[in-house]
């Protein structure tokens, strides 16, 4: 799940199991512009909280996001699917 807040300066995304809908957290995601620039100081890895997710702010409202999973949950099977973001 991807939650935008407006104006969109920030993003929230917050990953959920599909059965259970418990949050879960020490999942990593690759976050890029729609150009490839990687977002943010951390080489745009970004890791779930405690309660699954992550926020990324500080962003150009006009800035298309591409968000993909990079590493699941032990135990989970990686979504690799890129959600792109505007």
């Amino acid at each position: 799940m991807i939650q935008v807040s407006t104006p969109a300066t920030q993003i929230s995304v917050k990953k959920i199991d599909a059965i259970s809908r418990e949050p879960l957290s020490d999942v990593e995601f690759m976050v890029t512009e729609s150009n490839g620039t990687v977002v943010g100081n951390r080489n745009g890895k970004y890791v779930t909280d405690s309660v699954g997710t992550i926020l990324i702010d500080g962003l150009d409202p006009n800035t298309t996001l591409v968000i993909k999973e990079v590493r699941a949950k032990s135990g989970y099977v990686l979504d690799d699917t890129p959600q792109t973001v505007k």
